[in-house]
């Protein structure tokens, strides 16, 4: 049998077409290959944005938190010095009857009064005899001293909180009604007409019911400590910082 052979000029056809087609190829894999390129680069970028961004974010959150920290405790140490006698003498007396300090400075500057059959009588919201005159002798001192602090304040808030006995809603009602009662008789104690105005911008009460409670050291409600008034401090830093935490958290 005799193999014919195709003709030349076929056989460079063909080796020309097969050429032509993995030249072809290997354009779109070249194409892939920097488009691949491209998009990782972009992507490499992105990610350092990104922490760029975190970086910067946690150099203000790290700032912030360092300046609420500075005004809490240049705070605390002025509360804790206007108020020296009356925290030893509620320490004292606590000691002897095996009960709790009747007034306490937190270490976030929160002042709380304890004994709530002093403050009102169960189940009242009407200021005792007793309470009115702690409150006298507090609060104008107590004023004058965030006053000293008012570019770092952004509110000062009178809680009321109760103990669990009873009803959310009616509890709620009790202490904020509790709460707003001792406001309004902390107001007319300030005569000092700077001091009234800045109250203005920053002062207000709010009731809790017993969804703060204090708990002992077994973890369980401490009922006669949770059932107290609360006068809390917001700084303008904390304010930020939560700001800055709500934005974040806005932004996952």
């Amino acid at each position: 049998m005799q193999i014919t052979t195709p003709p030349k000029s076929n056989q460079n056809y063909v080796m020309s077409s097969i050429s032509d087609m993995m030249s072809g190829l290997m354009m779109v894999f070249l194409f892939i290959a920097v488009v691949f390129m491209l998009s990782q680069q972009k992507l490499v970028v992105q990610v350092q944005k990104e922490r760029d961004q975190i970086a910067r974010h946690k150099q203000a959150m790290d700032a912030i938190a360092n300046m609420a920290k500075k005004h809490r405790t240049d705070l605390h140490k002025a509360l804790i010095i206007v108020f020296a006698k009356e925290l030893k003498d509620a320490n004292q007396k606590a000691a002897k009857s095996n009960g709790i300090p009747w007034i306490e400075i937190e270490a976030d500057n929160t002042v709380r009064f304890n004994a709530p059959e002093v403050l009102f009588k169960s189940n009242k919201t009407r200021l005792s005899l007793h309470y009115k005159r702690i409150l006298r002798d507090f609060f104008p001192r107590y004023v004058q001293v965030l006053y000293e602090h008012s570019q770092d304040i952004k509110g000062v808030r009178i809680e009321g909180h109760t103990s669990s006995k009873g009803s959310f809603l009616y509890n709620m009602e009790l202490s904020q009604q509790r709460a707003f009662n001792t406001l309004k008789y902390c107001y007319k104690l300030i005569t000092n007409n700077q001091h009234r105005n800045w109250l203005h911008t920053v002062v207000g009460a709010q009731g809790f019911s017993f969804s703060r409670p204090i708990k002992n050291a077994n973890n369980n409600e401490d009922t006669d400590r949770s059932r107290r008034v609360e006068f809390r401090v917001i700084t303008k830093a904390e304010e930020r910082l939560y700001q800055i935490l709500e934005t974040s958290r806005a932004q996952q």
